[in-house]
């Protein structure tokens, strides 16, 4: 989510969105990596036409517009890669364990809230007067 509003400070208004509505393409490609998934020929074809539509968005909007700057592309993709790996992990955790849906998400919110704790606290230097 960090770099998905990040990236806003390179991208226009416009280009955010349109990446944003191809989540589909990273979630499909991660459904079938991370959990073997197969998907029909029409689901394919939408992902294929999708794709086709975001090259061709993306080529005329730097035409357009040139002073996008290609960070912005970087970081708006590793965004919605980020959020299809963590969907598709926890739809396979879920499957795997037939955990609930409420265990999945608290498990990866104290994960990620611990994470975030860590990055303060180093940036800060504070481990010695924090408790672990």
């Amino acid at each position: 989510m960090g770099l998905s509003n990040a990236s806003t400070g390179y991208l226009n208004y416009p280009t955010q969105i349109i990446f944003k509505c191809c989540k589909l393409i990273p979630v499909l490609i991660g459904g079938i990596i991370i959990q073997g998934k197969r998907y029909g020929f029409w689901d394919i074809f939408a992902a294929i036409l999708m794709t086709i539509g975001l090259i061709m968005f993306s080529l005329a909007d730097n035409q357009v517009s040139p002073n996008v700057n290609s960070k912005g592309y970087i970081m708006i993709s590793v965004a919605l890669v980020a959020d299809a790996i963590i969907g598709n992990v926890q739809e396979k955790s879920i499957k795997t364990y037939n955990a609930h849906n409420n265990e999945v998400v608290s498990l990866y919110k104290c994960l990620l809230e611990r994470n975030q704790n860590f990055v303060i606290l180093f940036k800060r230097r504070n481990f010695e007067s924090s408790a672990f």
